[in-house]
Order: structure tokens, then C-alpha cells, then sequence
């Protein structure tokens, strides 16, 4: 039984000041100003501390001559779900958000599906997914597709029987959620500067990350020089990592978007499964898996992701962010306003058990440990021992 996820935020409850002087459990207090819940995917020999989980989806090896465009990625997308969808008779539900990512999928199925296929589709979605996208909702999706109200949508084994669950998970990390700093705190081109000429500019960044942080955690005692070691061991970490697997990073974006792609990936692979799932057992785990299915969690789309940076997957602006994904929606939705000014912003609201708020780790057999779990505590402790 391998770990496959641990929430290494919820790590912070079963810590004190004492535990806090070890030099590793600083380190994770930093790490978490980083990202919540990491698993490095790339597999390099320097780990974070608390980097344990077993990766199960690791890097492909970069094609450096990959020459897909993603509109072709999109298009082939389509055309396997839906052979996928009458082979494995069952029909497709989309959970659209009304997000760029989630009309991309729409888009593509519109696009791509023969007029009669369109009847394999039911689409998840609620009042916030109308409100973010509203002429596309009344244009593409009332009337012409059956719907079921997302808040309500429960990952049970009855639903999961019946159909193919479709989300745009991992697409967030194909360009690099951890971008958005960026985009907040500088408007003058940071994303393509030369990452290694302008270090002090991400040094910065990095420690701006974790005074922020610092002040939702218990006091303890860190001092400047602490902070600026772990932004320089970080740094190298994150460029030896892409580096090891034949990626260097070029831009300061490159930098950030690693960060994703790299350690963020794996978390958002099996969130649905905490967030919508009722029991957590190698049953209802194995039937996740074989009726979930992550619409860019692909090698196309991962040697997409690889094999483009500044200009074309992030430029220097919010409203620039998945650039391709707004001029692939444009090509069928001629939205202008949609395609130029849509913002990143929180998509769908659900209800979600409290496992998923709750969640300290997660085995390959579907298993889960709370934070409020009999074992959690030595959970941690033999984690603490490890290190």
C-alpha cells in the first residue's frame, strides 16, 4: 500500500514550537508558502521536506520535437472520449464551470462530436457556472443538453456505473497556476525575463511568499537569514529538478509554471475523489478510476505544456493566461469579451464531505486519513521520525 497524496498543510495541527526547531520542519513551514500539497513527479534526488508520496503519474520524457498544436491536441481529445463513450456504453458528464478551462472541453466536443453523438452528453453545473459564462450557457448548453445541478453531485458508485465523469483537471498546471503572483505584484514583463539574470527578482518573490505565510502560523523563530537560505535552496531545487529532466528553465515564468507542473499535479489528479466521494475504499476507488476521466491528463498535452513557454502558454498578463485555450474557444464561440478579459476566478461552488477538508493522506487502495482519525498522530510522528 503506497502513499499517493499527503496534504502536507494539514501537517501544521500536530506540530509545536519544540518540533518547530528542527531545522527539516522549518523547512516544511517554508515549503508550505510554496504550495499546500506537493508531490514531485519529476523524481530528482533533492526532496522537500515531507515529500513522500509516491508519484503515479510521472513526467514523460520531453520531445523536443513535439509539434502539435493544441487545438489538434483538443480536437484528438474529443474523438477518443467519444469512441471511448460508445465502447464503454455509457454516457459522459461534463462538469462545466463556465471557466475557460470547462467551455475548452465543451468547445471541443461541439467541435468535434457527430450531431448524433451530442446525445451521449449530460452536463454538472450550477447558478455560478450560468453567471460566470452566460452566452455560452444560453447559446451552447440550455435546451440542447440534459443537465444536473453540480451542487449536488455525489462520486457514488451508482453514478460512476452510468457514466464517464469528464473534468479539466490538470489544465491549471499546463500553464502554470503559480503563475498568478506574477500577474499581482508586477505588470512590466516579469514573466519573460531571463530567470537567471534577474534571480533577485524571483529571491524576492520567494520571500514575500513566505512572510506572508509566517503570518497565519504560529510564531516561531526564524530569522532573516533562515528565509533567504531556504529562497536559495529552493530555487536551485526547482531549476535542478527541470533541469534533470532535460527542461531548463528560461524565464522567470518557466520558473513558476515548473513549480506547478512539477509538484502541484498529482494533488489535483485525485481532489475530485476527496471532494465528491461518499466512502473511501478500493471499490469505490477502483470505479473512480475507471469512470473519471481527467481531460488533460494526457502525454499531448503534457509535451505541449513542455515544449512551449513566454508567448505562447503565459505572457505578461491575467487577461493573457491560456491564451491558446481563449483562441481554441474563439474559433466556435465568438465572444470577444469572453476570449480578452475572462479572469482566472473560483469556478463552481459544491458541497464536498469533510473528508476533503479533512484529508492528511491518501493510499493507492482508496484509503484515506483524516486529521481527526484515531491514527493520524502517529501518522505524523513516523513521519517526523523519517526526517
Amino acid at each position: 500500500m503506497n502513499l499517493i497524496l499527503l496534504r502536507q498543510e494539514s501537517i501544521r495541527q500536530f506540530l509545536n514550537k519544540d518540533i518547530y526547531k528542527n531545522l527539516a520542519i522549518k523547512e516544511l513551514l517554508f515549503t508550505l508558502s510554496m504550495h499546500h500539497c506537493f508531490t514531485d513527479r519529476s523524481n530528482y534526488n533533492d526532496k522537500l521536506a515531507f515529500d513522500t508520496a509516491h508519484s503515479i503519474s510521472p513526467i514523460p520524457i520531453v520531445n523536443h520535437n513535439f509539434n502539435k498544436t493544441f487545438a489538434e491536441i483538443n480536437d484528438q481529445r474529443a474523438n477518443e472520449v467519444r469512441i471511448l463513450a460508445n465502447q464503454a456504453n455509457k454516457k459522459l458528464l461534463i462538469r462545466w464551470s463556465g471557466g475557460i478551462d470547462s467551455t475548452m472541453i465543451m468547445v471541443s466536443i461541439l467541435r468535434n462530436f457527430p450531431k448524433a453523438d451530442l446525445a451521449l452528453i449530460e452536463v454538472a453545473l450550477n447558478s455560478s457556472s450560468i453567471i460566470e459564462n452566460p452566452h455560452f450557457y444560453n447559446q451552447y448548453v440550455k435546451d440542447q443538453f440534459n443537465i444536473i445541478d453540480s451542487s449536488l453531485l455525489i462520486y457514488d458508485q451508482d453514478l460512476m456505473s452510468r457514466y464517464i465523469v469528464i473534468d479539466s483537471e490538470p489544465a491549471d498546471f499546463l500553464y502554470g497556476l503559480a503563475i498568478s503572483p506574477l500577474y499581482k505584484q508586477y505588470h512590466n514583463g516579469v514573466c519573460g525575463l531571463d530567470l537567471h539574470k534577474n534571480k533577485d527578482v524571483v529571491i524576492d518573490l520567494l520571500l514575500n511568499k513566505m512572510y506572508v505565510y509566517e503570518k497565519r502560523s504560529e510564531a516561531i523563530d526564524i530569522t532573516d537569514q533562515d528565509r533567504l537560505n531556504f529562497a536559495l535552496r529552493y530555487y536551485d531545487l526547482v531549476c535542478g529538478s527541470a533541469y534533470s529532466h532535460n527542461r531548463p528553465l528560461k524565464t522567470i515564468g518557466d520558473f513558476w509554471w515548473w513549480r506547478s507542473f512539477n509538484w502541484f499535479f498529482q494533488h489535483n489528479i485525485f481532489k475530485p475523489y476527496l471532494d465528491f466521494s461518499s466512502k473511501f475504499d478500493q471499490d469505490n476507488f477502483n470505479q473512480w478510476k475507471a469512470s473519471y476521466l481527467p481531460w488533460c491528463l494526457t502525454n499531448d498535452f503534457q509535451q505541449w505544456s513542455m515544449t512551449n513557454g513566454y508567448g505562447v502558454k503565459f505572457k505578461d498578463s491575467i487577461t493573457e493566461h491560456k491564451l491558446e485555450a481563449r483562441k481554441y474557444i474563439h474559433s466556435f464561440f465568438k465572444d470577444s469579451w469572453y476570449s480578452s478579459f475572462k479572469t482566472k476566478q473560483l469556478s463552481i461552488n459544491y458541497q464536498v464531505f469533510d473528508a476533503a477538508w479533512k484529508t492528511l493522506a491518501l493510499y493507492d487502495d482508496g484509503s484515506i486519513i483524516t486529521v481527526d482519525s484515531l491514527n493520524a498522530k502517529s501518522f505524523v510522528d513516523n513521519l517526523l521520525t523519517i526526517i
